[in-house]
């Protein structure tokens, strides 16, 4: 019979550990109950939103997703175009809208689409009906930008 040597268990601690830092809108979004939060991604990212959150992102009654694809991943489309056609497009359907949130996730950050730029711009033709913020929901930025504990 063979005794088993119990080895320690190694955790990690901090930012790492954070899967997607799409998770943070969660919150967010229950804090801010009058906000409609635009994801800025891949389907994935809708996908997990409407999980973690409990919401029905694709029936956008708060959540929304402007769908990066293949050709803006390889920069063959300007995303910008793009997002402001899915911005401009958002808000003719939802009058209703008073607070938009960009919400930048690992795609979006993989091509350096600079949403807090975006959201200056989309200002400037939307404020003061509709103001329009950056968030970051990337789990690029929450995981490999924080520093040691």
């Amino acid at each position: 019979m063979s005794t088993a040597v119990e080895l320690p268990v190694i955790r990690e601690r901090g930012q790492r550990e954070v899967f997607c830092g799409l998770t943070g809108i969660v919150w967010l979004h229950r804090k801010m109950q009058d906000a409609f939060f635009l994801v800025v991604g891949s389907r994935t990212c809708a996908h997990l939103v409407q999980s973690a959150a409990g919401v029905m992102i694709f029936a956008e009654p708060r959540f929304a997703t402007a769908i990066l694809s293949e050709r803006d991943l390889a920069g063959l489309a300007d995303a910008n175009d793009e997002l402001d056609r899915v911005v401009q497009q958002l808000l003719s359907r939802r009058p209703d809208i008073t607070t938009l949130f960009l919400v930048g996730s690992c795609p979006s950050e993989v091509i350096k689409l600079d949403l807090a730029r975006a959201a200056e711009r989309l200002n400037g033709q939307f404020m003061p009906r509709v103001r329009i913020l950056n968030y970051s929901g990337s789990g690029i930025e929450t995981t490999f930008t924080q520093g040691e504990d």
